[in-house]
């Protein structure tokens, strides 16, 4: 079946598309925040030096970033890819997660539980959308299916 590049994304796919985006700025912010940056936000300022995880979440923000792009650019293979950054990403957000809960840095052990919620709700999303007939991921402009 030849895609159909201005046809609309189907829901699950946009769904997985912004949920991906959503995870992707969350871990460019928390890169951002562990090199050092203060962000102030009314009367708290939110800051948390942290090093060691900043290089490891820009690389995950990027690639989970590069999903995105895979799920919305017509006419390239995007959902294996975008199913394969979400994999990714998520694999290490679970190593980052066994990391702060043994050193019990528990806003981050918060952080990377809700991360890895965003990460599964867009897999199934796109898990679901790839095992169903059509994998073009496109509604066809004839039959609005």
């Amino acid at each position: 079946m030849e895609r159909q590049p201005d046809a609309q994304l189907r829901p699950p796919i946009r769904a997985a598309a912004a949920l991906l985006g959503l995870a992707a700025l969350s871990y460019c912010a928390a890169s951002a925040i562990h090199l050092g940056l203060a962000i102030p936000l009314g009367f708290v300022t939110v800051t948390d030096p942290f090093p060691g995880a900043a290089i490891p979440e820009a690389i995950l923000g990027l690639t989970t970033a590069g999903g995105v792009a895979a799920l919305l650019v017509p006419n390239r293979p995007r959902l294996g890819i975008a199913v394969a950054t979400a994999g990714f990403a998520a694999t290490l957000t679970l190593y980052g997660l066994s990391i702060t809960a043994r050193i019990a840095r528990m806003q981050d052990v918060a952080y990377h539980l809700a991360i890895l919620t965003l990460l599964a709700v867009a897999l199934a999303l796109m898990l679901h959308r790839w095992g169903s007939r059509d994998t073009t991921d496109r509604m066809s402009p004839k039959t609005g299916a």
